[in-house]
């Protein structure tokens, strides 16, 4: 066993639950914290990995050394068929998020420290006429911003509850409905796979293709212990 401790806070993410096993599985002391505990911090306690529910910087002299940074890079092809490269990264204090689309002809990304600006810049070759090269965009919500300020997920949590009452109520269709949140659910746990074969590639299923639904339907791989499926 390795004599150096690394502590990842947001452990219970996907890309830093494959980070904290694959660590582990090399010998090191790992640890971790995260805003809440889940199936996946559940099996890293049974990987070995201690876990612990907050942030709280003390964390770095009781566990070990501090894993302040985390980034992940997500190669992704859109429906329509564009190409961009995502860059993703976390930090301590203060909490946020930081993302980048690296694009063909320029790129947009969230401004750090400001969790709701979005800058969009173009390369100067692309710059399409009337347009500007770089611009910072101030995000806001079309309706209902100070209900959904108090709620969770920089306000996500509160649009997937409105939506989910809307829908039992027949105003909208649902959203997501069983095929998009089967589609988000495959990300985190397609990321994890690839993190652990060596960045290998994976295409996120169409759950609406019958072809994608043959192909998968016999999958039963999971990272979550058998008790928690």
């Amino acid at each position: 066993m390795n004599s150096v401790s690394i502590h990842l806070i947001g452990v219970g993410g996907v890309g830093m639950a494959a980070l904290a096993v694959l660590l582990r599985r090399r010998g090191y002391h790992v640890s971790g914290c995260d805003c809440a505990l889940s199936p996946r911090t559940r099996w890293l306690e049974g990987e070995g990995v201690k876990v612990v529910c907050g942030h709280d910087p003390a964390h770095a002299a009781e566990y070990g050394r501090l894993r302040p940074e985390a980034a992940g890079v997500m190669l992704v092809t859109t429906e329509s068929g564009a190409v961009m490269r995502v860059n993703g990264s976390s930090y301590m204090g203060p909490k946020g998020n930081w993302y980048r689309l690296s694009c063909v002809n320029g790129g947009a990304e969230t401004v750090r420290g400001h969790l709701g600006s979005v800058r969009v810049a173009y390369n100067s070759w692309a710059v399409p006429d009337g347009a500007e090269k770089e611009s910072v965009y101030e995000t806001v919500w079309a309706e209902d911003g100070e209900a959904a300020e108090r709620c969770g997920h920089n306000g996500g949590d509160y649009w997937v509850m409105k939506y989910f009452g809307e829908a039992l109520r027949g105003k909208r269709a649902p959203f997501p409905d069983v095929c998009t949140a089967c589609a988000m659910s495959a990300v985190a746990i397609l990321g994890y796979r690839s993190v652990m074969n060596g960045n290998y590639p994976y295409d996120i299923p169409d759950f609406r293709s019958e072809e994608d639904l043959r192909k998968w339907e016999q999958d039963r791989l999971s990272p979550f212990p058998p008790a928690s499926i």
